[in-house]
């Protein structure tokens, strides 16, 4: 797999069909992963999402509903606005331990080699300091540039592959923000294409569970919702080893282009 990764830059569907393969063939190390990492991690999103519900119980939504168009957001009550900052602190940055490890796993596949969740997982966690502070750089670049739309689009798409360096390079944070501007230097939009498509497959799965999980567990706001988060973890595993590989694709020939220079 790593020689025809070492030729050319693959394609989406040549991507999407190998990470296929690494997915089948590490089914039972990645069910360990959702297992240690997503599903606790749904476990609390659940908690928060009935608490968010919750918090919503007393409300007029007519009366909401024109608040809003006065004043916006703080229409909302200040519990229902913590609970979806705390959501979103939840998933942003306890989520991307998940990605890294099923990135590790698809590292070590495509050198031939068998990882089991153990490692992967530990390897996960040990760069998880890592992760926080290119995670803060991250944020910061996309705020600095928000001053100008584009600017802040183009830095969420070209430093988006910053947690798959800090595993699969051993990247310090600052390193694993210039890799992957790097790898998405003169390639930006083609980069920017793939994450939609992505983006939208994950949109309509997800609908899709919310909307079999809801009819099945009906007002039952905290299992629907952690069967719900687990379930689209496990297939979102299957764009992470993508996303690893496209990566690791780009990393490579760079590399390559580097030594012939």
């Amino acid at each position: 797999m790593i020689d025809l990764l070492s030729e050319y830059e693959l394609n989406f569907k040549q991507l999407f069909n190998m990470a296929m393969k690494i997915y089948k063939d590490n089914i039972k190390t990645f069910a360990f992963i959702l297992f240690i990492i997503f599903f606790p991690i749904s476990l609390v999103l659940g908690v928060i999402n009935q608490f968010m519900v919750g918090s919503l119980m007393d409300i007029n939504f007519d009366v909401l509903a024109r608040n809003i168009q006065n004043i916006g957001i703080e229409a909302f009550p200040k519990d229902y606005v913590l609970y979806n900052i705390l959501y979103i602190v939840v998933k942003y940055f306890f989520e991307p331990l998940g990605l890294m490890a099923v990135a590790f796993v698809v590292l070590n596949y495509v050198y031939g080699k068998n990882i089991n969740y153990k490692a992967a997982v530990s390897k996960s966690f040990e760069k998880g300091g890592m992760f926080l502070i290119g995670a803060f750089l991250y944020i910061i670049l996309i705020f600095l540039g928000s001053i100008l739309i584009f600017p802040a689009l183009y830095f969420g798409i070209a430093c988006y592959f910053y947690p798959y360096s800090i595993i699969i390079d051993n990247s310090n944070p600052l390193s694993a923000i210039f890799n992957s501007m790097k790898t998405v230097r003169r390639k930006w939009f083609k980069t920017l294409f793939y994450l939609i498509v992505i983006y939208i497959i994950q949109y309509g799965i997800s609908n899709a569970f919310t909307y079999i999980v809801s009819t099945i567990f009906g007002d039952n706001i905290f299992f629907a919702s952690v069967v719900g988060n687990t379930a689209i973890a496990f297939i979102n595993i299957v764009f992470y080893c993508t996303l690893s590989l496209l990566y690791i694709n780009r990393m490579i020939l760079i590399k390559k282009s580097e030594i012939l220079k």
